[in-house]
């Protein structure tokens, strides 16, 4: 919050479905004035609820799920009311809630413009306790002159203090069971579009799970599979590193930065989408399936230039061992990654292990291209991916002949 003499602007939200002779709405304007009295000239905007609030459906839930940068017109058009909802909650320096008590609960309408400004990443963000934000974990009751009958105001309170505070775990009671997460490959999302099968670590198009959006600086880990001759028409991208890992085949690649180049088995790409950029991609061969990885990162600021980077790493240069293939400084020949994220790629025979030190505060990202490991005695298999938390160092080991991705991250 701004300090007490810059707080000017003040957004009431009545919830009321009554106009005339509404207690709350009564009350939320002698709130106002008594904050006018308090901090002078105030600028306010006021929210009538009971004007209509949209409820959440299916097409709204696809749209804000969708990333940005890959978001239709129908998309923006779904969201523009959220949009507009979020963009008065974040030029406020204070709410005003004027909220009745509809059969020993909130309005509807009040919890339909709650699910409207509960956007991931716009006002709240996962961290490693819980959803946590600014804005919508600080809720005070009135206080000063303002009389308030004593139960319905405790009703009212504990009804937002519900939606506007997050319940979490503190880190010291979770188990060391819990600092590993692993993600089966089966419970991956999935699509099949005929010329296209996919599996979704995190949320992505019409796979939506509120508890996988994303983990640390990754957003996207999406296992492709691509048929011969077929591919992605011209599409953007911006304010995302995109990095793409050849498991089998080819791509053929074009970009509105003049690239033009084919990207076999055993490289890595990184775009930089920045600005905005406009790119295909299409399975080189009329042949033969493309298998990938594609990876999208948060990038350490939006707006950078952008870019594109590709690299060969050959077989005996992970095998047995980690090679380091992005990092945010490019060091050892790899690719550059605009973020805090060492990427690691990795060939195990089987019976061979690697270990890997762990700095303080690093998250920890596996992802299984391929065979049978065991991460700190956890088993994995294809497909499958781990998060882990709070580890001190980390051991991998190889059941089978196998292939992995290691993320090191902030």
């Amino acid at each position: 919050m701004r300090q007490q003499e810059a707080i000017t602007r003040v957004l009431e939200v009545n919830a009321s479905g009554r106009v005339q002779g509404s207690v709350s709405r009564m009350l939320s304007r002698d709130l106002i004035d008594a904050l006018e009295t308090r901090y002078g000239d105030i600028e306010a905007v006021h929210r009538n609820l009971a004007e209509g609030v949209p409820f959440v459906d299916e097409d709204w839930i696809a749209a804000n799920f969708t990333p940005e940068e890959s978001r239709t017109e129908q998309h923006r058009e779904k969201l523009a009311y959220s949009d507009s909802l979020v963009a008065e909650l974040k030029n406020a320096d204070i709410v005003v809630i004027g909220m009745p008590v509809y059969n020993f609960s909130v309005p509807a309408a009040l919890k339909a413009w709650i699910d409207m400004i509960a956007r991931a990443r716009l006002t709240f963000r996962y961290t490693d306790n819980g959803p946590s934000a600014s804005r919508m974990s600080r809720l005070s009751p009135p206080t000063g002159s303002i009389a308030r009958p004593r139960n319905r105001s405790m009703r009212r309170e504990r009804a937002l203090r519900n939606w506007f505070t997050w319940r979490r775990r503190p880190p010291e009671s979770r188990s060391k069971q819990n600092m590993i997460d692993i993600i089966q490959s089966d419970s991956r999302g999935s699509a099949d579009h005929g010329w296209l099968r996919a599996r979704h670590t995190f949320s992505f198009a019409d796979y939506q799970d509120p508890e996988r959006v994303d983990f640390g600086q990754v957003r996207v880990i999406n296992e492709d599979r691509i048929a011969p001759g077929k591919g992605f028409g011209t599409h953007p991208h911006r304010d995302m590193e995109i990095v793409t890992y050849i498991i089998d085949g080819a791509i053929e690649h074009k970009d509105s930065m003049g690239n033009g180049t084919v990207i076999t088995a055993g490289e890595v790409q990184r775009m930089t989408a920045g600005t905005g950029v406009r790119h295909s991609e299409f399975n080189h061969s009329t042949e033969s399936e493309l298998h990938l990885l594609q990876i999208w990162i948060y990038p350490e600021r939006n707006g950078l230039e952008p870019g594109y980077e590709q690299t060969r790493f050959p077989r005996d240069e992970k095998l047995n061992r980690l090679r380091l293939i992005g990092s945010r400084d490019g060091r050892d020949g790899s690719i550059t990654i605009h973020q805090d994220v060492d990427l690691f790629a990795s060939v195990l025979e089987a019976g061979s292990s690697v270990s890997h030190d762990v700095r303080d505060g690093r998250k920890l990202f596996v992802q299984v291209v391929d065979g049978d490991i065991t991460v700190n005695g956890q088993p994995l298999s294809t497909g499958d991916g781990a998060q882990l938390e709070s580890e001190s160092d980390l051991t991998i080991a190889a059941g089978s002949d196998a292939e992995f991705l290691l993320f090191d991250m902030v």
